[in-house]
């Protein structure tokens, strides 16, 4: 028999019980608890059967398919079927008035209940703990107990356990009563009766006390049939939990199915309030997909077809917004997930993995240069509120212009070891793309990555590949470079003033720069980078000798006026010719004679006339 063979035939079942036609109802369980190969079905049938006895006074039948309900839920391997098991084991032996075992059981109960998340049996362990205790005449821990369930009753408004804990106390104050007037009639030594409390223990109601014993049995009968109405009532809601938490767990499997990858990749296009109400037509055919309130989809798939999901799917709506990437199942399109945002290859490739080495104090000659950049790019990021305190917009951008060779991108590279933040270099070149529209669309991942990435640097160098004044031309690759720029000025013009996001472009050629680009709100802050002078070019020649073995006759000072009209770069190339030269005649420390050798070599190799800086 199948798990839903199984289910219909326990509703069957259910409904003979519910008329009174118990012996039918017991016929139909009995056929499925031999048929069924669903341990969880078996186990909501021996539930039923378990009660069913109950109520006929079979205690011993009871107890029997309590043991096969305990053996099944070990099969399921779920503490939650293992404690109601225990639970109903301990009723059959408190039926057949083995009150030591039930104590027992209960025990197993409470001790399972405390590895476990649902406590929901809490409440009915107590009660049955509590009965044992009254059949055992201990009477404190028996009212213990009957407190502890009445407690849980009425935090989880349970009135089926609260009108059966009224019966058992109304059972509790009538054995009260019992043993009260029997130690009435039992006199003590020196002829005074015995109390019938003692001073430790609690009192019972006054109330209760004063009714007669034909006044509790009676209403000890009223509870009783009360407990019968409440206790089918119990089987059925106890079936129909059951029946919701199958369904849930079948539903749990299908998305389980459904959520297996691949993923079909969409883009949310729109989100849609649809009412029902404002479609409603007269004779028309009602779709109850379309009657459905809250928000709905418009997506478009890799494969260039757009779809309306009136249902969106396993992610809430609130959490998507128009642009989104997300994965979406590829035969009923519902969404599934949401997906990172896609970049292009080569902007991630941009992003600098490893933090620069460079320091400050490795450049020479750019104290002031140094100064400006900090003002602009480091502070608004590292000490915002100094800007805020002040009332001051923080530049979006720095411009660094100068010959080659003077340290523009050695600042930059120190300026992002200098922060914490995610920088990105971008070469002017890389922005010039075969494609009508690629380049834009770089510049704009570009930016869109360092968004999210915020706080970031954004270094493009080599801006005159890409910023050049504009001028008409019939070239698609010229018009195509121009679209590129604009998109890089509509960039610039969309950061709000206090973004973490900062700009810093470097050029040897400004004077070709579109002067849109130049005008102040895009690239505030303009740094010159002009010709180290004699004191710039000895400090640079002292900076890249640190790590020497130099003699100590070296004069920089000297050498700086040797190296008249050169750029830093080549103060540094005289310091490697040095080591080369001292390297070549087998020297173990550089010497001044080295240095000017190696001036004479820079020379050698350097041209008459600049002409890369006008």
């Amino acid at each position: 028999m199948g798990q839903d063979q199984t289910k219909q035939q326990i509703e069957k079942g259910l409904h003979l019980y519910q008329s009174n036609q118990t012996e039918k109802a017991l016929q139909v369980w009995m056929r499925v608890l031999e048929k069924s190969a669903d341990p969880a079905g078996r186990f909501r049938v021996l539930g039923c059967l378990i009660t069913a006895h109950a109520e006929m006074g079979r205690y011993k039948d009871m107890l029997k398919f309590a043991v096969v309900q305990i053996d099944t839920a070990r099969e399921l391997e779920d503490p939650d079927y293992l404690t109601e098991g225990y639970l109903n084991l301990a009723r059959s032996n408190e039926k057949l008035c083995e009150f030591q075992k039930t104590i027992s059981y209960c025990k197993t109960c409470l001790n399972m209940q405390g590895t476990t998340v649902s406590l929901q049996l809490n409440g009915q362990v107590s009660l049955s703990m509590g009965n044992a205790f009254l059949g055992l005449s201990v009477f404190q821990k028996a009212l213990e107990c009957f407190e502890k369930a009445l407690r849980y009753a009425h935090n989880n408004d349970d009135k089926m356990l609260e009108c059966r804990v009224c019966c058992s106390l109304g059972n509790f104050y009538a054995q009260i009563k019992e043993s009260a007037a029997g130690k009435q009639r039992r006199p003590l030594r020196g002829g005074k009766m015995a109390s019938v409390w003692d001073e430790s223990e609690d009192g019972v109601g006054e109330e209760v006390l004063k009714m007669s014993t034909e006044e509790i049995v009676q209403r000890t009968r009223l509870l009783d049939s009360e407990i019968k109405i409440m206790k089918s009532e119990v089987l059925r809601v106890t079936h129909e939990l059951q029946a919701m938490k199958d369904k849930i767990k079948e539903n749990s499997e299908k998305i389980k199915v459904n959520k297996t990858l691949p993923y079909l990749v969409s883009n949310v296009i729109e989100l849609l309030d649809v009412d029902p109400n404002d479609q409603e037509e007269d004779g028309a055919n009602i779709d109850l997909d379309s009657q459905r309130k809250g928000k709905c989809a418009v997506i478009k798939t890799s494969t260039r077809q757009t779809y309306f999901l009136p249902v969106i799917g396993l992610v809430d709506a609130e959490k998507l917004k128009p642009g989104d990437l997300v994965g979406v199942n590829k035969d009923s399109y519902l969404i599934l997930e949401t997906l990172p945002t896609e970049y292009d290859s080569r902007v991630k490739a941009m992003e600098v993995d490893e933090r620069p080495t460079e320091q400050y104090s490795d450049i020479g000659g750019l104290d002031k240069q140094i100064q400006e950049l900090v003002e602009a790019i480091v502070l608004p990021m590292n000490h915002k509120e100094k800007f805020e305190n002040l009332g001051i917009q923080p530049p979006k951008g720095v411009l660094m212009y100068g010959p080659p060779g003077t340290g523009k991108t050695l600042l930059a590279r120190a300026c992002a070891a200098q922060t914490k933040a995610t920088f990105l270099k971008l070469a002017g070149p890389q922005l010039v793309q075969m494609f009508i529209g690629d380049g834009a669309k770089l510049v704009r991942d570009a930016f869109a990555l360092a968004k999210e990435k915020a706080p970031s640097i954004i270094f493009i160098d080599e801006l005159d590949a890409i910023g050049t004044k504009r001028f008409d031309s019939e070239k698609a690759g010229d018009r195509e470079v121009q679209r590129t720029m604009l998109e890089l000025l509509n960039q610039l013009d969309g950061f709000q003033p206090n973004t973490q996001v900062k700009v810093i472009a470097a050029t040897n050629r400004v004077d070709i720069l579109d002067p849109a680009l130049l005008r102040s709100g895009r690239l505030d802050r303009k740094i010159e980078f002009p010709m180290p002078n004699e004191e710039a070019r000895a400090r640079i020649m002292q900076i890249h000798s640190r790590k020497m073995n130099v003699s100590p006759d070296v004069n920089y000072e000297e050498l700086a006026r040797c190296t008249d009209d050169f750029n830093g770069a080549q103060c540094k190339a005289v310091c490697v010719e040095a080591g080369m030269i001292a390297l070549r005649r087998g020297a173990t420390e550089l010497t001044h004679e080295d240095y000017m050798e190696g001036i004479l070599e820079v020379q050698a190799k350097k041209k008459a006339n600049l002409q890369y800086y006008a």
